[in-house]
C-alpha cells in the first residue's frame, strides 16, 4: 500500500518536472527508413521527419491543473498542413505516443510527415504526463486534453512552424480514436482552435453506436469484448465515484485498479479475466444494466453515443470500416449515418471487403494522405475564433 502511494508521488513530481520542458526530441528518421516503413500503405515519402516529446498544462474538469503530453512529428521541409492522429485504445502507460520508443509515431510520420505533413499524436488521460486514472470512452475528458494539446503546440517556440494563421488541420483516429476523431469534428465545428482550419476527418473502425456495443458485450464470449467492457465499466465507474466492489464479481473487483493501473496491456488482462460476462459484473449491477436505461452507467454511456451519432457534420467526415472487423462491428457507424444523411450531413462510409480492424486501418492511410494533401492544397479560409 505505502509502496504504491511513494511511487505515485515520485512519479507526480517527476511529472511536474518534466511538463516544464516544453518539447524534447525523441526520434529522428531518415527518409530511406520513412520509406522502409510506408511501403505497401502509401507514396514513398519526400523527405525524413523528427519526432518531438510536447509536455503542457491545462484546464481539466471541474478547473483543476493537470499536466498533458504528446508526440509532434514535423517534416524536414516545409509544412503544408497538421494531422492529428488519434490513436486506438493503449491501457500502458510506457507504450504511450510520447515515450521515447522507436516505434511510436513512425507509421504516421511515413505516411503524412513525409509527405509535408506535421502529425500530433496525443497521449490520452491516464498516459504519459498525467497520473489520473485512464478515461476510457469518457469523451469529454479526453477531448478536453486534445485540445490542449493542439493549443499547445501552437504556441511552442520549438514548433513554429505549427503557428501560421490558417494552417490546415485534419483529423483521423483509429478505433477508440475513431470513436474521439468524429466527436473532436463535431466540437471543432461549433468551437475551432484559433488559427486552425479544420478541413476534413477520417475516422476509422470508430465504436459510434457505444451504447448498443456494450450492450451486445454483456453476452459475448470473446476476450476481447469482455476486457472492452471491463475498461469501460471500470472507467465510467471512477468517474461516478463508484465502488469497484458494486460492479464486479469479487476476484476482478480485487484486482481492477491492479491491471487499469498503466503497467497491464489488454493481453494480460484479457487473460486473467473470467470466461464469461456474467462470472466478471457484480450480478446486481449486470442485472440492473441489462433492464433499466436510466442506470448511471447507461446514461453514461448514451451521452457519449449521442455526442458521435445525433449531429450533422458540415465539413467532411469518412468512416471507413472493415467488412470482417470482430472488434468494432460496421454496424457501429449506422447510427450517424441514419441521423445525418436524410439532413444533408457531408459524412460517407467506405467499407473495406474482407479487412479485419487493423487491416481496416492500413487500408485507410493512403486514400487519407491523398484527400488530406488535395485539400490542404486549397485556398485558406478564414479561420474563426
Amino acid at each position: 500500500m505505502w509502496t504504491r502511494w511513494i511511487l505515485l508521488i515520485l512519479a507526480f513530481a517527476f511529472g511536474q518536472t518534466s511538463a516544464r520542458g516544453a518539447t524534447l526530441v525523441v526520434a529522428h528518421w531518415p527518409g530511406a527508413e520513412l520509406a522502409r516503413e510506408a511501403a505497401g500503405l502509401a507514396p514513398p515519402p519526400a523527405t525524413g521527419a523528427s519526432a518531438l516529446k510536447l509536455t503542457f498544462f491545462h484546464r481539466a474538469e471541474h478547473g483543476r491543473r493537470e499536466a498533458g503530453s504528446g508526440l509532434a512529428i514535423l517534416p524536414e521541409g516545409p509544412v503544408k498542413g497538421i494531422v492529428l492522429f488519434l490513436p486506438g485504445s493503449n491501457f500502458v502507460r510506457a507504450r504511450a505516443a510520447s515515450q521515447p520508443d522507436a516505434e511510436n509515431g513512425i507509421t504516421e510520420a511515413a505516411v503524412f510527415a513525409g509527405q509535408g505533413l506535421a502529425v500530433l499524436i496525443p497521449d490520452y488521460p491516464g498516459l504519459g504526463e498525467t497520473l489520473r486514472p485512464q478515461a476510457f470512452t469518457l469523451i469529454d475528458v479526453n477531448l478536453a486534453a486534445i485540445r490542449a494539446m493542439l493549443a499547445a503546440a501552437r504556441r511552442e517556440p520549438a514548433l513554429t512552424a505549427l503557428g501560421r494563421p490558417g494552417l490546415p488541420l485534419f483529423v483521423m483516429g483509429f478505433s477508440q480514436g475513431g470513436q474521439l476523431a468524429v466527436a473532436l469534428h463535431r466540437d471543432l465545428e461549433r468551437r475551432t482552435v484559433a488559427g486552425l482550419d479544420h478541413r476534413a476527418t477520417v475516422a476509422v473502425a470508430p465504436p459510434l453506436d457505444l451504447a448498443g456495443m456494450l450492450q451486445r458485450r454483456l453476452v459475448a464470449s470473446d476476450a476481447m469484448g469482455r476486457a472492452l467492457l471491463a475498461g469501460a465499466v471500470w472507467a465510467h465507474g471512477v468517474a461516478a465515484g463508484q465502488p469497484v466492489e458494486t460492479l464486479f464479481a469479487p476476484p476482478v473487483a480485487r484486482r481492477i485498479n491492479w491491471w487499469m493501473d498503466g503497467g497491464h496491456d489488454a493481453q494480460e488482462t484479457m487473460a486473467a479475466l473470467p470466461e464469461t460476462v456474467p462470472a466478471m459484473l457484480d450480478p446486481d449491477f449486470r442485472a440492473a444494466i441489462a433492464r433499466d436505461p436510466g442506470h448511471w452507467f447507461n446514461r453514461s454511456i448514451a451521452r457519449s453515443s449521442r455526442i458521435t451519432t445525433r449531429f450533422v457534420p458540415r465539413r467532411p467526415l469518412r468512416l471507413v470500416t472493415g467488412d470482417a472487423d470482430p472488434i468494432v462491428e460496421p454496424a457501429a457507424v449506422q447510427p450517424l449515418l441514419d441521423h445525418a444523411r436524410p439532413r444533408g450531413g457531408a459524412v460517407e462510409w467506405v467499407r473495406v471487403a474482407d479487412a479485419g480492424h487493423m487491416g481496416a486501418l492500413r487500408a485507410a492511410y493512403g486514400p487519407a494522405l491523398a484527400w488530406f494533401s488535395r485539400l490542404a492544397a486549397a485556398p485558406v479560409r478564414t479561420a474563426t475564433p
